[in-house]
């Protein structure tokens, strides 16, 4: 296994990893505490908000906050397409 990295199916340390200096980016559901999470660790998010409050926390710290970044299909509830998403994480790793 150890030449395939680590498979952690159901939980895994999310506080630690994004602490860890190699990450350079996080997409997140936006559930509170995965967001708080990453902005102690300065760690730069893209929002992909499931269900409940995610969608709320996602408006909020995309329009309010200004803080996360969004693929654009997203805001019209269209399915978002791959270019979408690459322009996005291009954004978030070049700090455009």
């Amino acid at each position: 296994m150890k030449e395939k990295g680590m498979v952690v199916p159901l939980w895994a340390p999310q506080e630690e990893i994004l602490a860890h200096g190699a990450i350079g980016g996080f997409l997140s559901h936006y559930g509170w505490n995965s967001t708080l999470e990453s902005i102690v660790n300065g760690v730069p998010m893209i929002t992909w908000p499931l269900y409940s409050e995610q969608p709320m926390n996602a408006v909020m710290l995309v329009e309010g906050a200004k803080v996360v970044l969004r693929p654009i299909g997203m805001n019209n509830d269209e399915v978002v397409g791959k270019e979408d998403i690459v322009d996005v994480v291009k954004d978030l790793m070049e700090g455009d």
